[in-house]
C-alpha cells in the first residue's frame, strides 16, 4: 500500500487541532460598509462580501494554493475539495486577487468532510470569477500560546468529483511591485516542528510580473519526497533590485494508491 504509513504517521500529527466547526466565521479585522447590501457579513455558513480596508501583507504571501481548477463559470456553485483531514477544523477562504478592490469569502468546515458546495451567488454579482483565488488552511500548536498557520490545496469544479491525479500545486500571488526573479527553498515539518530542507533557493520559471498583477508559480509534485507539513520560504528580487522574501507552511496529503 503506497505511501499508506506515511499517510498514517501525518493524520496522526494533524489531532491536535479542535475538531467542531465554529458558528462565527466573520473576520472582525474587516472594516465594512453596513449600508452597502453585498457588505462582508455572515451569510448561512459563511461569512462573504466586500469590505472597505485591510491589512498590508507580504508581496509573496499567498493568495491562493490550489491543485485542480475546471470550468465553473457557468454554474451557480462550486465545489471546493480538499484532501480529508480527520479531528481538524479547516478554514476556507476566498478572495479577490486584484488590488484595492477588497472582497472575501470565509468558512469553517470539518476537515473530514473533504469538500464544500458554495453558493457563488454574492461573488457572480460582484467579482469575475476568473479573479479571485482559494485557499484552506488550519493551525497547529507550536509550543506555548503559539501555532503554525497550515496552507492546505484546494481544487475547484462544478461537480463533486475526485479529482484527478495531482502533478503540482500552484501558488497565486499578488506582488505590489514588479518581480524579476523568484527563487524557492522547501522543506519537512517533524512533529517538534522542525524543518528538513529538501530544496534550497530553487529558481523558478516565471514571467516578469507587473505591479498588483496575479503572479503563479508552481510546486511540483515530484519536490516532495514524502507526504508531510511543508515550510516553504519564497525570495525574490524586484525589477528595482529589492530583495523580498515571504515563509509559509503547507499540506502535501496525496490520494493514497492502492495496490492490490
Amino acid at each position: 500500500m503506497r505511501h499508506l504509513s506515511s499517510l498514517i504517521g501525518l493524520a496522526l500529527f494533524l489531532l491536535p487541532p479542535s475538531s467542531s466547526a465554529q458558528t462565527n466565521n466573520c473576520d472582525k479585522s474587516l472594516e465594512t460598509d453596513t449600508n452597502n447590501s453585498f457588505a462582508y457579513r455572515q451569510r448561512g455558513d459563511r461569512c462573504e462580501g466586500l469590505f472597505t480596508k485591510t491589512k498590508s501583507i507580504s508581496s509573496l504571501t499567498p493568495r491562493s494554493l490550489t491543485t485542480t481548477v475546471e470550468d465553473y463559470r457557468q454554474t451557480e456553485t462550486v465545489f471546493l475539495r480538499w484532501p480529508s483531514i480527520p479531528a481538524t477544523t479547516v478554514h476556507l477562504r476566498a478572495s479577490r486577487l486584484k488590488s484595492r478592490i477588497y472582497y472575501r469569502m470565509d468558512t469553517h468546515q470539518p476537515g473530514q468532510n473533504s469538500f464544500y458546495k458554495w453558493d457563488t451567488e454574492i461573488i457572480r454579482s460582484e467579482v469575475p470569477l476568473t479573479e479571485f483565488g482559494v485557499f484552506a488552511f488550519f493551525n497547529k500548536p507550536a509550543g506555548e500560546d503559539e501555532e503554525l498557520m497550515v496552507l492546505v490545496p484546494v481544487s475547484l469544479a462544478a461537480t463533486n468529483k475526485a479529482s484527478d491525479k495531482v502533478d503540482q500545486y500552484v501558488v497565486g500571488l499578488l506582488p505590489d511591485t514588479s518581480i524579476a526573479e523568484v527563487y524557492i527553498s522547501l522543506g519537512t515539518v517533524n512533529a517538534d516542528n522542525k524543518i528538513s530542507t529538501v530544496l534550497s533557493n530553487q529558481k523558478l520559471d516565471v514571467d516578469p510580473a507587473p505591479p498588483d498583477q496575479p503572479l503563479s508559480i508552481s510546486i511540483p509534485v515530484s519536490w516532495l519526497p514524502t507526504p508531510a507539513i511543508y515550510w516553504v520560504k519564497l525570495s525574490a528580487i524586484s525589477k528595482l533590485k529589492k530583495p523580498l522574501s515571504a515563509e509559509f507552511y503547507f499540506l502535501h496529503a496525496p490520494q493514497v494508491q492502492v495496490e492490490k
